[in-house]
C-alpha cells in the first residue's frame, strides 16, 4: 500500500521505501495492555491498534485517518503514511539510495 503513487513522497525510490519498512521493524516492541478504552472507535477491530498507541505513547499511521479522529482526545497523532515518511524524511531518516 506503501507503494501506491498518492501515498509516495516525491524522491523515495521502491527500493529505499522497502528498506524503510525493514528499517521500522527492527525497533517495534510489544506493549503491554494496561488499560482498555473501549468503545472509542466505530470499528471496532481498529481498537487494537488504538489501545497499543495509548499504552505505547506511540501516534498511529494508517490509511483510515476519519475512523481515527476519536484518538486525539487520547494526545495520539494520526498520520496518513505518505505524511509520516515526509515527515521522517524532513528528520533526515534516510534509506537506500537515490
Amino acid at each position: 500500500m506503501l507503494n501506491r503513487p498518492e501515498n509516495r513522497v516525491p524522491g523515495w525510490p521502491d527500493t529505499a521505501l522497502s528498506e524503510l519498512i525493514d528499517g521500522l521493524l527492527v525497533p517495534a516492541e510489544w506493549v503491554e495492555t494496561h488499560f482498555s478504552y473501549r468503545p472509542a472507535l466505530p470499528d471496532v477491530g481498529d481498537e487494537l491498534v488504538l489501545e497499543a498507541g495509548i499504552n505505547g505513547g506511540a501516534d498511529i499511521v494508517t490509511f483510515n485517518v476519519k475512523d481515527f479522529v476519536p484518538a486525539r482526545r487520547f494526545g495520539i497523532d494520526v498520520l496518513l503514511p505518505r505524511d509520516a515518511l515526509r515527515i521522517l524524511k524532513e528528520r533526515g531518516y534516510s534509506y537506500g539510495t537515490k
